[in-house]
């Protein structure tokens, strides 16, 4: 009998909440199941944590990385496609007629997608169809979060499309070789980590760290990623005279290590699923300052307890968060943190679910 083939469609081999979730499902999976995945990334830095079985395809990086896929599905016949990213996702939906006939296809939206889109372009109803289409489409639609299942289902209306919630997990792997600090060893630092893009809120958690309680204390504040913003949150950081208080990091292979010695983690971001990056600080016990507007947030930190909730998205909010983190920093206990975030969000169950659904879709093809 030979083993079910899995096509997954994942850009990037890169640092990120979403492709570090795929990569543990693809390692998952890859257990009995024929993998392969497409991508326009493939010596990218998470190669390493894919399982040797696991067959890497490369696609052109320009706009035929869409065409390249089309051509490599219809080469190699999976009985299932999952697809990560929207952009993708909207071009499987609308082509599948082009694609095998007996292929099911999985869809993966990994953050509000009415925000994401719809909010901020003259395009908006196009793009509402768009989506509406693509998720009805599916033979299948993974959320993070409630509220990304509830956004889906409001766009979806009468129609809805079949959807099930799988909460993001880190990769425990990663985090069991990283031991939690205690209040008195911490280093005066906050941190951050995502790519730097408008949606993650870097340039309002800058504007907010100037003049904060950390900041006046001595405080300095990391943010780990790479991304088009770069240059104008430097630029931002001049202006501001933080040059020696505020550090864009880049990408590093692991920062996990900077994260565990920090203070305080903040999430900034104006929209975000369930973020990934916010999930791997609790369960290095570290409190988290996280915006609620748009985001899943609420849904893994509770206010006063493993971090500080920011009700809204903008430097003066962002600013007051911080400075009541800061004054509660001693009364955080990151044990406690730690313990609860790794029982609630245990990738053995995430991984689970994934397999689970999956192997529903299949149906009889297994």
């Amino acid at each position: 009998m030979h083993p079910v083939s899995i096509a997954i469609c994942m850009p990037r081999l890169s640092y990120g909440g979403a492709e570090h979730v795929t990569v543990q499902v693809a390692n998952e999976l890859a257990k009995e199941a024929e993998i392969s995945i497409l991508t326009k990334d493939p010596r990218g830095p998470l190669r390493g944590r894919l399982a040797e079985s696991i067959h890497v395809i490369p696609c052109r990086t320009s706009a035929l990385w869409f065409t390249d896929v089309v051509t490599i599905l219809r080469k190699i016949q999976p009985l299932l496609i999952f697809s990560i990213f929207w952009d993708l996702s909207v071009f499987l939906s609308i082509v599948r007629s082009f694609l095998p006939t007996h292929s099911k296809l999985i869809l993966r939206e990994s953050t509000s997608p009415s925000t994401h889109l719809f909010q901020t372009s003259h395009l908006a109803p196009f793009y509402f169809r768009l989506y509406r289409h693509c998720y009805r489409k599916a033979d299948l639609v993974i959320a993070p979060s409630n509220g990304v299942a509830r956004e889906i289902a409001v766009l979806c209306g009468d129609k809805p499309a079949n959807v099930q919630i799988i909460d993001n997990c880190p990769d425990m792997t990663r985090l069991d070789g990283v031991s939690m600090k205690d209040s008195e060893s911490l280093d005066r630092t906050i941190v951050s980590v995502g790519r730097l893009t408008r949606p993650k809120g870097f340039d309002l958690l800058i504007g907010a760290f100037k003049d904060s309680l950390f900041e006046q204390n001595g405080y300095s504040l990391k943010i780990f990623g790479e991304g088009e913003e770069e240059k104008a949150l430097k630029a931002l950081i001049g202006k501001l005279g933080l040059t020696d208080d505020v550090s864009l990091m880049g990408n590093r292979k692991d920062p996990l290590d900077f994260v565990r010695r920090s203070a305080a983690y903040v999430m900034p971001s104006r929209y975000e699923g369930l973020s990934n990056a916010m999930l791997e600080a609790i369960c290095l016990g570290v409190p988290v300052v996280a915006t609620v507007r748009n985001t899943s947030a609420e849904e893994a930190i509770k206010d006063g307890d493993n971090g500080i909730l920011v009700k809204e998205t903008d430097v003066q909010s962002i600013r007051d968060g911080l400075d009541k983190a800061h004054e509660m920093l001693n009364r955080f206990d990151r044990i406690s943190i730690a313990e609860n975030a790794r029982g609630r969000f245990s990738s053995t169950v995430m991984l689970a679910s994934y397999r689970r659904h999956f192997y529903n879709v299949l149906n009889g093809y297994r």
